[in-house]
């Protein structure tokens, strides 16, 4: 393959535009660029040992860059970072390649495999060994990476395509007419263009239909009306540190909704407004008046992984402001919901609770409304419990007690009766089933008896984790109840009677101890990886590759794999890896080379009628009978080198034997 002029500089552009790195970007496309402006593209010797050098430099960068990325705080992508900074990982090995006299890159130079090797693999022509040319490789890891970028420009695709062309351009067949060429490349380039639009409408919709399908915190949907066993994982997804003096259980609500189908619950007027933090700090007040009642408040810790940086945040009753998240963007709704996004993946945050605290804005109509549908089944229970008649703690008590009483929990849902609404059937018949049914039940009856209420989901926190202090909060936990308007504020309540906490635990797996475990040291390693003192962490990462970077610079100088091209010339002595590599033919078509290179794949004797150098034609065929006549006899082939160099020297070039030759077949 060959690169043409401008290739990699302008790939190198694209890629620091789609990146936002336009100066980085421009600095390396002119140093690769330059090298077009130097009298002799060879400026440097490049021996196989610099080449395995230089590319375990570039695996020593990409991996140094990858635990950097790893250790950073504001916790980035590392696959994806890495992939945008593919240019400035492998920009050593390109820059040497560029600026040296070799054209391919072997496979051998670029890993040492273990295994027994020939004694001249080394010394063989490069044309003879199986590797490739990188610096096209490079520019379309510069144009990868500008991809990776994202950057949904409208010159995007442009761009990419005039880079294909040229490099295609460059590579064309050379008996190809150029007409056919460029219909042909016309016509991928177009397709290229219809199949990336395509693929870009379907992400889009893609995209939509998961909106609609994964509410959030705008509709959950429950498990109301299926039948078999509730599967619930028991994979550990968040770990609450608890004040002294403060016992579990204890309830981390993430979101609230107050609209019933029968089946789902919908949150309706929940629209979410951005929170500002406090001056000069990263603590967020989510009810007026805590910034001036944090003496003597309790305060919780909650350790969560968050999918891509965004997701809600389980908090305890009466928070009144929330700190540490590390969130570009926090935002909160009228039904209690806390959003967060282009956080860390793992965010540690303190929860301070108050009393009183009022977050929560007073009840809408629709937190009091019941369809025509449940009605029936709730009025009776209503007017049997007397809860229009009581306070609203009093109701909220008594509906609790009802269901403590007569209802018994279970994961295990049956339907015994289809002509029922699942709802009206849980009510009246079965009397058992999970949270999500006592929560809607308690719900709607509340709401029958006149007071506001909401369906609320967040987690139980019970279960006491290996280190002190410290409670393990597992998928299993995931909780539902209640929430009621008292008259002056929320209040939470939970009808599911307390013995669902042992059920939920009873069928944990025998490796359960093994997963655990796993999730321990994962965590420990999180903790220390966001604790305060690795920034130390990182600086010693950052001395430590730069003692390697002088390390590795020093060894190849050293060693002597890179070293001026006219110092090497002097020293250097070809030896033969094929037979006929001494031919004389190569140092009388030097002339010839200089003034109209070779094509890619050209025939000798076709290149050599384009450039009117027909004189040599017998010395070629001379040059193709010394190295590829099968016979080998050594007085004969001294005689056959003998009568090339005579050829040879009657066009004008003859050369002495053992001349160091530069360019070979």
């Amino acid at each position: 393959m060959k690169t043409p002029p401008l290739l990699i500089g302008l790939s190198l552009l694209l890629w620091g535009n789609a990146t936002g790195m336009l100066w980085t970007g421009a600095a390396l496309a002119a140093g690769f660029e330059l090298r077009w402006l130097t009298r002799s593209r060879a400026v440097l010797e490049l021996s196989d040992q610099a080449v395995t050098l230089f590319f375990d430099c570039c695996l020593l960068i990409a991996a140094g860059s990858a635990l950097f990325l790893f250790l950073s705080p504001d916790d980035p992508p590392v696959g994806k970072t890495l992939l945008l900074w593919l240019p400035l990982v492998f920009a050593p090995l390109a820059l040497a390649q560029a600026y040296s006299r070799r054209n391919r890159i072997p496979f051998s130079a670029l890993a040492r495999l273990p295994g027994r090797r020939r004694p001249d693999a080394n010394t063989a022509p490069d044309n003879l060994r199986a590797g490739f040319d990188f610096l096209p490789v490079y520019a379309g890891m510069a144009c990868v990476a500008a991809a990776g970028a994202n950057p949904q420009r409208l010159l995007f695709y442009p761009a990419i395509a005039v880079l294909t062309a040229l490099f295609l351009f460059a590579n064309r067949p050379v008996r190809g007419r150029l007409p056919f060429f460029l219909i042909i490349l016309v016509l991928a380039l177009s397709t290229g263009f219809v199949t990336q639009d395509g693929i870009e409408r379907a992400q889009r919709w893609a995209r939509a239909y998961a909106h609609r399908m994964i509410k959030g915190p705008f509709e959950v949907r429950t498990a109301i009306g299926e039948i078999g066993e509730l599967k619930i994982s028991r994979r550990i997804v968040l770990r609450v540190e608890l004040p002294q003096g403060m016992r579990p259980p204890l309830y981390l609500a993430t979101s609230a909704y107050n609209f019933f189908d029968g089946s789902n619950w919908t949150a309706s007027n929940a629209t979410f407004v951005p929170l500002e933090p406090v001056p000069e700090t990263d603590e967020y007040v989510l009810s007026p008046g805590a910034e001036t009642a944090k003496e003597g408040s309790p305060s919780i810790r909650i350790f969560q992984d968050l999918v891509r940086g965004e997701g809600l945040l389980p908090l305890p009753p009466h928070t009144a402001s929330i700190a540490g998240m590390g969130a570009d963007v926090v935002e909160t709704s009228g039904l209690g919901a806390v959003l967060v996004d282009d956080a860390p993946g793992f965010i540690a945050y303190n929860a301070t609770m108050r009393a009183g605290a009022h977050r929560l804005g007073p009840p809408l109509p629709i937190d009091g409304l019941v369809t025509p549908a449940n009605r029936d089944v709730l009025e009776p229970i209503v007017q049997r419990l007397g809860l229009r008649d009581l306070e609203p703690a009093e109701a909220a008590r008594r509906v609790q007690q009802y269901f403590h009483t007569n209802f018994s929990y279970s994961v295990v849902l049956e339907r015994n009766r289809p002509e029922l609404t699942p709802l009206q059937e849980f009510l009246t018949v079965s009397r058992s089933g999970h949270c999500e049914y006592f929560a809607t039940a308690a719900t709607l009856l509340l709401r029958q008896a006149g007071i506001p209420a909401r369906y609320t989901m967040g987690y139980a926190v019970w279960e006491p984790g290996p280190d002190p202090g410290i409670y393990l909060v597992r998928e299993s936990h995931a909780h539902s109840w209640p929430r009621y308007w008292s008259g002056e504020r929320w209040m939470d309540i939970d009808p599911t009677p307390p013995l669902w906490l042992p059920e939920d635990t009873e069928a944990l797996s025998p490796l359960q101890w093994l997963w655990d475990w796993r999730a321990d040291a994962a965590f420990a390693f999180m903790r220390w990886r966001y604790a305060a003192q690795n920034s130390a962490a990182r600086g010693w990462l950052l001395a430590g590759a730069g003692l390697l970077a002088v390390f590795l610079i020093v060894r190849i100088a050293r060693r002597g794999g890179l070293r001026r091209r006219r110092m090497a010339e002097t020293r250097r002595r070809i030896r033969a890896a094929a037979f006929g590599a001494d031919s004389p033919f190569y140092t009388s078509i030097a002339e010839v080379e200089r003034r109209m290179p070779r094509r890619p794949g050209e025939p000798v004797l076709a290149w050599l009628a384009r450039a009117g150098a027909m004189h040599l034609v017998p010395a070629a065929r001379l040059h193709y009978r010394y190295r590829f006549d099968p016979r080998r006899d050594p007085d004969r082939d001294e005689a056959l080198r003998s009568e090339l160099a005579t050829t040879a020297g009657e066009a004008g070039k003859g050369v002495p034997k053992n001349t160091p030759l530069q360019n070979r077949d």
